[in-house]
């Protein structure tokens, strides 16, 4: 065998320690993830914020004026602020660990986009209001929410947010349509260096977006 066969073998052998380390290192991001989503105290916090939620879009015409009222809800109860702050938290840890590889990425992506992006359309005025003093304050969460509304445009399929309180029972729905809307067009460059470096990758393009109304 030639040194040119020798050297590509060895190239090659050294390609593939390389993809075997990514490939652990992928996976113990996965394990992260499924630990992070799991927490216990998370099923219970969102709840409290999606019936909160219901309960005030009721009384109001648009998501709008919904968003306003939570917001001044959150600022007036101390106890109920440290719930959203407990769960944007955890968003963001969440994010923090989602895989790199597409693969083990779309998996994931696929289990729960719909309350992704309805918590942040629920939390988001209340992170915005955080980052006029803490800027890097929730970075991560934008990018989870971005990645989720992708999937579910191309799923085409709309979404419905199920009142926790049942003998209410005021159900929230967006529409493909609406969800195009909230979907913040991005380079594939942006997306992957928001992706890697988020506080970073953030003062790129603004972060606000179009309020779909129901």
């Amino acid at each position: 065998m030639s040194k040119d066969w020798i050297d590509i073998w060895t190239m090659l052998g050294e390609w593939g320690i390389v993809a075997i380390i990514w490939w652990e290192f992928e996976h113990n991001r996965f394990d992260q993830f499924l630990a992070e989503v799991f927490k216990p105290g998370h099923s219970l916090n969102r709840e409290k914020i999606f019936d909160k939620y219901c309960e005030i879009k009721k009384k109001e015409e648009t998501i709008e004026s919904a968003n306003k009222a939570f917001l001044e809800h959150i600022n007036s109860d101390s106890a109920f602020r440290r719930c959203c702050d407990k769960e944007i938290v955890q968003l963001n840890m969440i994010a923090h660990r989602l895989p790199l590889t597409p693969c083990f990425r779309n998996r994931v992506l696929g289990w729960f986009p719909h309350s992704i992006v309805f918590l942040w359309r629920i939390l988001s005025p209340y992170v915005q209001q955080r980052k006029e003093a803490f800027p890097e304050w929730g970075c991560h969460v934008d990018n989870l929410e971005q990645s989720c509304l992708r999937r579910l445009v191309k799923m085409s399929r709309d979404i419905v947010l199920l009142d926790p309180n049942r003998k209410r029972a005021y159900d929230i729905s967006f529409s493909v349509d609406q969800l195009k809307q909230l979907l913040i067009r991005r380079p594939w460059y942006i997306v992957f260096w928001r992706t890697l470096f988020p506080k970073y990758g953030a003062s790129l393009l603004p972060e606000k977006c179009n309020t779909a109304d129901k």
